[in-house]
């Protein structure tokens, strides 16, 4: 399943880039998504994320009660900007998300755009279950402009 995302800031991609590899915003993107538990790991341009959310029933027979998320961001620096890879792996499930991300001058100031496959590896279930997903996946992807605009307008939790 194809996952796309559009994001717009009113700042510079310097400032974006920077907000991107801070823990304490993505703390806020994770809080606001309603992660159980999270825990968030940066260093220099590489960002790691562990989080932890109530599991859907369809994928508790794989997960039990509680979905763990491997996350990763790995930023490197470009001419116009950023060119990023995004993972996400959960915990007792076969499904992965892989893609790229870029940060880029546009826009009122900079644009952030995503792209990427989430495939979840079960027989007769798979499809279905990305089906399942896909609302969860760009809700919390769609969250990081909602918690952008705050957080570059000084609004932080």
């Amino acid at each position: 399943m194809e996952i796309s995302a559009h994001h717009e800031y009113t700042a510079d991609p310097a400032t974006v880039h920077a907000m991107m590899t801070d823990p304490d915003w993505y703390a806020a993107v994770l809080d606001k998504s309603g992660a159980d538990h999270h825990d968030v790991h940066v260093e220099g341009d590489s960002v790691s994320i562990h989080a932890e959310v109530s599991a859907p029933n369809q994928v508790q027979r794989f997960t039990g009660a509680t979905l763990a998320i491997e996350q990763s961001f790995v930023w490197h620096q470009v001419a116009e900007g950023w060119d990023g890879v995004v993972e996400a792996k959960p915990a007792r499930m076969p499904a992965k998300m892989t893609g790229t991300a870029t940060i880029r001058p546009g826009g009122p100031g900079t644009i952030v755009e995503y792209a990427g496959d989430f495939t979840v590896s079960v027989p007769l279930l798979g499809g279905k279950l990305e089906k399942l997903a896909k609302p969860k996946v760009m809700s919390v992807i769609d969250l990081q402009q909602e918690v952008g605009n705050d957080w570059l307008a000084g609004k932080r939790a």
